[in-house]
């Protein structure tokens, strides 16, 4: 079965993989080293600090599942000090978010794409203590790599949709491995529970931790910062704002009609917008001048001094600062669309006073602008705090880099017995 799938990486390599990456490289600005690390081209300095030292090595996708590590991050660094730790990312987005929140990192770097040879050389040059896959960022050639080194795999903030468990049943034998090579399984809840358990993981190794999510503290902003995010996007305190983010390709245009209803009765009512991908800053100022809108600029408007232009839409064409513009706003929406005809959940981002979380408002729904302010007002002070499960987990890790250094020091021990026992 690894046969046949690393066959079809190949193919998938050589016809899709290397000329989107190629366009990438003289298209986009700092995808040169996304494209060199991808190959397991790390530098020595860059991994100089965690290499050969039993670090803790965590792995997240995206800007997602990076925000889901910072509090782990933290929470290590707590709890064992001496333990180095490497964070890596597969997006360019990812990555950037890394370096911005995750400064407690003693190294950061691109994830290897799962070929054979690049995945084995790269877990061979590192050999981390632990390694830790958030969500569901399990790679077999990477995996098998990890489980011939008998490296102890933690799954932390898992999460398995409906679809993926339909999906990972057509890896046969190669899922079962996956499954056997990971160690423990923190799910974000017991629905995720249930799926890793129904596509084949012992119930012994699956504990609930909650989402790491809601944990992070990088989003947390002072009254002072909040005055300064407004001046420098040149808002004001007597109209409604309308934050959105991680916006789609198809998503703008819905939230362009809602706000086109919402401007009839809040004639001054403001919408700032950040794409999941900055990239299509222009593309989304170019449909809403359709719609008469006139476009400010986050990275533009940082480099103008004194009193900034008030802008009715302003898009976030930066990285990192999501979590903390959130806090400006009167209606939020982390998953955008649907809140925007105002027939969704509203959602939180946790340290942030005033939004809402949707774990604690699940049955409650908006059916207008004014329906937000009044539930805002209700769960005020109800932010999610896991800082124990947090705690749980990294003393989970302690425990598993316990148990395999014992493993370690019990096979060494064998050794010379058994040569002695050879050589009678």
């Amino acid at each position: 079965m690894y046969i046949l799938y690393n066959i079809l990486i190949l193919i998938v390599l050589v016809i899709f993989i290397v000329p989107y990456y190629t366009y990438r490289l003289f298209t986009e600005k700092g995808f040169a080293l996304r494209f060199k690390q991808s190959l397991g081209c790390v530098d020595e300095e860059d991994i100089a600090k965690v290499a050969g030292k039993d670090c803790v090595w965590i792995h997240g996708a995206s800007v997602g599942e990076i925000v889901a590590t910072s509090p782990l991050v933290k929470q290590i660094r707590k709890e064992m000090p001496e333990r180095p730790v490497l964070v890596s990312a597969f997006t360019v987005g990812g990555y950037n978010m890394a370096k911005q929140i995750i400064p407690e990192a003693d190294a950061i770097i691109y994830f290897p794409l799962d070929l054979p040879f690049v995945a084995e050389s790269l877990v061979k040059r590192i050999h981390p203590g632990v390694f830790m896959p958030v969500e569901t960022e399990l790679w077999p050639n990477f995996l098998r790599a990890i489980r011939e080194r008998h490296i102890p795999v933690m799954m932390v903030n898992g999460r398995i949709s409906e679809k993926s468990v339909k999906n990972y049943k057509y890896l046969y034998g190669i899922w079962d491995d996956m499954l056997n090579t990971v160690t423990r399984f923190c799910m974000q809840s017991s629905i995720d529970a249930d799926y890793i358990a129904h596509l084949g993981a012992d119930r012994s190794k699956i504990f609930v931790t909650g989402n790491t999510k809601f944990d992070q503290t990088y989003a947390e902003v002072t009254p002072e910062d909040l005055a300064k995010y407004r001046f420098e996007l040149g808002l004001k305190e007597d109209y409604p704002i309308i934050v959105a983010g991680s916006t789609h390709p198809g998503e703008e245009k819905v939230l362009f009609e809602s706000f086109k209803c919402i401007r009839k009765k809040y004639p001054h009512a403001r919408l700032i917008i950040a794409p999941r991908k900055t990239a299509r800053a222009d593309e989304i100022a170019k449909l809403a001048s359709h719609y008469g809108y006139e476009t400010g600029f986050r990275s533009k408007m940082l480099e103008k001094s004194g009193e900034r232009k008030e802008y009715p839409l302003l898009i976030i064409d930066t990285i990192g600062e999501l979590g903390r513009i959130y806090a400006v706003g009167d209606v939020v929406d982390a998953k955008v669309v649907k809140l925007m005809t105002f027939g969704a959940f509203a959602e939180i981002l946790p340290g942030v006073d005033g939004l809402i979380h949707i774990s604690q408002i699940a049955d409650r729904r908006i059916s207008k602008p004014e329906d937000v302010l009044t539930i805002n007002e209700e769960v005020n002070a109800k932010i999610i705090d896991i800082d124990l499960e947090n705690k749980k987990v990294s003393l989970s890790i302690r425990a598993l880099l316990e148990n395999n250094a014992d493993e370690d020091a019990a096979e060494e021990a064998e050794a010379p017995a058994e040569e002695a026992d050879s050589e009678e």
